[in-house]
Protein backbone atom coordinates (compact mmCIF):
# COMPACT_ATOMS: atom_id res chain seq x y z
CA UNK A 1 0.00 0.00 0.00
CA UNK A 2 1.28 3.69 -0.71
CA UNK A 3 0.53 4.85 2.20
CA UNK A 4 2.62 2.37 4.22
CA UNK A 5 5.45 2.69 1.89
CA UNK A 6 5.52 6.65 2.52
CA UNK A 7 5.36 6.28 5.96
CA UNK A 8 8.46 4.15 6.13
CA UNK A 9 10.33 6.50 3.88
CA UNK A 10 8.75 9.29 6.25
CA UNK A 11 10.30 7.60 9.67
CA UNK A 12 13.71 6.34 7.42
CA UNK A 13 13.84 9.96 7.26
CA UNK A 14 13.00 10.87 10.60
CA UNK A 15 15.35 9.00 12.23
CA UNK A 16 18.71 10.57 9.55
CA UNK A 17 17.59 13.92 10.65
CA UNK A 18 17.27 12.61 14.35
CA UNK A 19 20.83 10.75 13.89
CA UNK A 20 21.87 13.69 12.50
CA UNK A 21 20.87 16.17 15.56
CA UNK A 22 18.13 17.97 13.34
CA UNK A 23 15.14 16.72 16.53
CA UNK A 24 12.76 19.44 15.35
CA UNK A 25 12.71 17.82 11.58
CA UNK A 26 12.65 14.51 13.10
CA UNK A 27 9.77 15.51 14.79
CA UNK A 28 7.80 16.51 11.31
CA UNK A 29 9.08 13.42 9.62
CA UNK A 30 7.94 11.17 12.38
CA UNK A 31 4.38 13.27 12.58
CA UNK A 32 3.88 12.89 8.99
CA UNK A 33 4.47 8.88 9.13
CA UNK A 34 2.16 8.19 12.27
CA UNK A 35 -0.93 10.59 9.74
CA UNK A 36 -0.09 8.01 7.29
CA UNK A 37 -0.28 4.99 8.95
CA UNK A 38 -1.77 5.71 12.56
CA UNK A 39 -0.62 2.14 14.36
CA UNK A 40 3.18 2.84 13.40
CA UNK A 41 5.04 1.88 16.22
CA UNK A 42 8.26 2.75 15.20
CA UNK A 43 7.08 6.31 14.13
CA UNK A 44 5.77 6.70 17.72
CA UNK A 45 8.58 5.16 19.03
CA UNK A 46 11.24 7.42 17.35
CA UNK A 47 9.16 10.27 18.00
CA UNK A 48 9.14 9.58 21.91
CA UNK A 49 12.47 9.12 21.77
CA UNK A 50 13.18 12.94 19.85
CA UNK A 51 10.63 14.57 22.30
CA UNK A 52 12.81 13.40 25.04
CA UNK A 53 15.53 14.82 23.69
CA UNK A 54 14.15 17.92 23.27
CA UNK A 55 12.98 17.83 26.75
CA UNK A 56 9.06 17.40 25.90
CA UNK A 57 8.72 14.70 28.48
CA UNK A 58 4.79 14.52 28.67
CA UNK A 59 4.82 13.99 24.84
CA UNK A 60 7.57 11.06 25.18
CA UNK A 61 5.32 9.32 27.53
CA UNK A 62 2.45 9.67 25.73
CA UNK A 63 4.06 8.42 22.07
CA UNK A 64 5.88 5.54 24.03
CA UNK A 65 2.78 4.64 26.47
CA UNK A 66 0.94 4.16 22.45
CA UNK A 67 4.03 2.10 21.45
CA UNK A 68 2.70 -0.30 24.28
CA UNK A 69 -0.94 0.30 22.92
CA UNK A 70 0.59 -1.48 20.06
CA UNK A 71 2.92 -3.55 21.04
CA UNK A 72 3.16 -4.95 24.67
CA UNK A 73 6.40 -6.57 24.02
CA UNK A 74 8.27 -3.91 23.34
CA UNK A 75 9.74 -3.38 26.87
CA UNK A 76 12.05 -0.96 26.06
CA UNK A 77 9.63 1.87 25.76
CA UNK A 78 9.17 1.43 29.66
CA UNK A 79 12.92 1.95 30.12
CA UNK A 80 12.32 5.33 28.26
CA UNK A 81 9.09 6.36 29.60
CA UNK A 82 11.38 5.50 33.53
CA UNK A 83 13.88 8.03 32.07
CA UNK A 84 11.05 10.48 30.72
CA UNK A 85 9.29 10.25 34.45
CA UNK A 86 12.90 10.39 36.41
CA UNK A 87 14.18 13.91 34.15
CA UNK A 88 10.89 15.57 35.37
CA UNK A 89 11.84 14.60 39.00
CA UNK A 90 8.63 11.64 39.53
CA UNK A 91 11.43 9.02 40.65
CA UNK A 92 8.51 6.38 41.83
CA UNK A 93 6.87 6.32 38.17
CA UNK A 94 10.27 5.85 36.79
CA UNK A 95 11.16 3.29 39.37
CA UNK A 96 7.86 1.77 38.45
CA UNK A 97 8.70 1.39 34.41
CA UNK A 98 12.35 0.41 34.97
CA UNK A 99 10.77 -2.32 36.88
CA UNK A 100 8.17 -3.18 34.05
CA UNK A 101 11.03 -2.87 31.72
CA UNK A 102 13.48 -5.29 34.04
CA UNK A 103 10.88 -7.63 34.05
CA UNK A 104 10.27 -7.68 30.17
CA UNK A 105 13.92 -7.96 29.58
CA UNK A 106 14.60 -10.63 32.30
CA UNK A 107 11.63 -12.76 30.46
CA UNK A 108 13.83 -12.09 27.25
CA UNK A 109 16.59 -13.49 28.62
CA UNK A 110 14.94 -16.74 30.05
CA UNK A 111 13.50 -17.31 26.95
CA UNK A 112 16.79 -17.21 25.00
CA UNK A 113 14.66 -14.06 23.02
CA UNK A 114 17.63 -12.97 21.16
CA UNK A 115 16.16 -10.06 19.35
CA UNK A 116 14.27 -8.58 22.15
CA UNK A 117 17.49 -8.71 24.33
CA UNK A 118 19.43 -7.27 21.34
CA UNK A 119 16.78 -4.42 20.86
CA UNK A 120 16.96 -3.50 24.61
CA UNK A 121 21.01 -3.50 24.51
CA UNK A 122 20.97 -1.18 21.47
CA UNK A 123 19.14 1.30 22.98
CA UNK A 124 20.31 1.07 26.62
CA UNK A 125 23.70 -0.65 26.91
CA UNK A 126 24.28 -0.09 30.47
CA UNK A 127 21.30 -1.90 31.38
CA UNK A 128 23.77 -5.03 32.36
CA UNK A 129 23.92 -4.13 36.32
CA UNK A 130 21.70 -4.09 39.05
CA UNK A 131 21.69 -1.22 41.87
CA UNK A 132 18.81 -1.19 44.31
CA UNK A 133 17.14 2.01 45.98
CA UNK A 134 14.09 2.83 48.33
CA UNK A 135 11.84 1.85 45.02
CA UNK A 136 13.16 -1.49 44.21
CA UNK A 137 15.77 -2.49 41.15
CA UNK A 138 17.16 0.41 38.49
CA UNK A 139 17.75 -0.01 34.81
CA UNK A 140 21.38 -0.99 35.68
CA UNK A 141 20.51 -4.46 34.86
CA UNK A 142 22.76 -7.55 35.12
CA UNK A 143 21.71 -9.93 32.36
CA UNK A 144 24.84 -12.00 31.92
CA UNK A 145 24.65 -14.72 34.69
CA UNK A 146 20.89 -15.16 34.25
CA UNK A 147 21.39 -16.08 30.62
CA UNK A 148 23.95 -18.34 31.57
CA UNK A 149 21.96 -19.75 34.41
CA UNK A 150 19.26 -20.59 31.23
CA UNK A 151 21.68 -22.15 29.41
CA UNK A 152 21.44 -19.59 26.69
CA UNK A 153 25.04 -19.31 25.64
CA UNK A 154 24.10 -17.14 21.82
CA UNK A 155 22.56 -15.06 24.71
CA UNK A 156 25.57 -14.48 26.72
CA UNK A 157 27.73 -14.09 23.85
CA UNK A 158 25.63 -11.29 22.55
CA UNK A 159 25.27 -9.83 26.25
CA UNK A 160 29.48 -9.88 26.00
CA UNK A 161 29.15 -7.88 22.36
CA UNK A 162 27.57 -5.24 24.38
CA UNK A 163 30.47 -4.75 27.45
CA UNK A 164 28.30 -6.66 30.10
CA UNK A 165 29.74 -6.74 33.20
CA UNK A 166 31.38 -10.57 33.69
CA UNK A 167 32.60 -9.51 37.13
CA UNK A 168 28.89 -8.89 37.86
Amino acid sequence: ELNAALAMAYNCRGRAYRDNGDLNRALLDFSKAIELQPEFTDAFFYRGLTYGKLGAYENAISDLEQVLQFDPSKGIAYYFIGLAYDAMGQTKQGSENYGKATDLFFTAVSKGDATSIQTFLSFAPRMVKIYYDEYGPRAYWQPLHLAAEYGHSNIAALLIQFSADTNA
